[in-house]
């Protein structure tokens, strides 16, 4: 090898040199690396990154071009099992293990960076991809799966938290993933659309039908609060009409006398 060439390994990762007849020994930290000139054939060594620093991992599970991927939830005792479109968040990093370092420098391809010919990466995202992802959404299904519903997920967010937390550890483990769990988070929790406006069409007949009984119960304790109410809407007639400049309109009321509005109303 011929003359100097330095290149830069960036802070949160670390590099591993490929030579023409394979991998260096030894994993190298943040710093600088001399990847020499090129041999008598005209080849070269080259610098792979990894990702040391935790990264975080996005699942979703949700409809996309036709292909529905949303979690089903169990329903109140079998009843009432809806589809829910979720987003659950892993942050992860490769172990400082610098045996298990080299295992996803031996077996993940890396990809170039621009247009250099002597870097290249590995993330996080392609270990992952590799190693845990289909374990990690078949687990992350079957957990948010046992719920109720939305509601129910909502209000044990932590529980579900901790439960996602400690079952993924122990799978990675198992299968002798080379990643750390540092934690796993749910963000969106969302029932179909049409489920979500059903149910706020019978929020607000709820509080329709509140309002109608307490108007009830104000009439049966006080018959005047009728014509309370009629004067107070002759009022605001009367005041809008006013203020917009409309001609002078005479109210009568029931009894088919002027109303003690009426002159208001009418501009008079």
């Amino acid at each position: 090898m011929q003359a100097d060439s330095y290149y830069d390994i960036p802070a949160g990762h670390v590099g591993k040199v490929l030579t023409p007849k394979g991998w260096q020994e030894g994993v190298i930290e943040a710093g600088q690396v001399n990847l020499g000139g090129q041999d008598m054939d005209n080849r070269r060594n080259s610098v792979v990154f990894l990702e040391s620093s935790a990264v975080q991992v996005k699942e979703q599970f949700g409809q996309n071009k036709g292909v529905d991927n949303r979690i089903i939830t169990a329903g109140r005792d079998g009843v009432g099992q809806i589809p829910l479109v979720v987003d659950v968040y892993l942050r992860m990093r490769v172990p400082a293990d610098e045996k298990l370092r080299n295992r996803v420098f031996a077996e993940i391809t890396p990809k170039r960076i621009g247009d250099s010919e002597r870097t290249s990466l590995i993330t996080i995202q392609s270990v992952y991809s590799r190693y845990a992802m289909q374990e990690a959404r078949s687990l992350i299904r079957q957990i948010i799966g046992s719920y109720a519903d939305d509601l129910d997920i909502n209000a044990k967010r932590s529980e579900i938290e901790l439960r996602l937390q400690t079952e993924l550890i122990a799978r990675l483990k198992q299968l002798k993933v080379p990643l750390e769990l540092q934690s796993a988070s749910l963000s969106n929790v969302a029932p179909d659309v049409q489920i979500q406006r059903a149910r706020n069409q019978s929020s607000a007949a709820i509080v329709e039908a509140e309002a109608i009984d307490k108007i009830g119960q104000a009439i049966n304790r006080n018959p005047g609060y009728v014509e309370l109410q009629r004067i107070k809407a002759v009022e605001n007639i009367g005041t809008a009409a006013a203020e917009a400049g409309k001609p002078p309109t005479l109210i009568f009321g029931v009894s088919g006398d002027a109303h003690p509005y009426a002159a208001r109303a009418s501009g008079n």
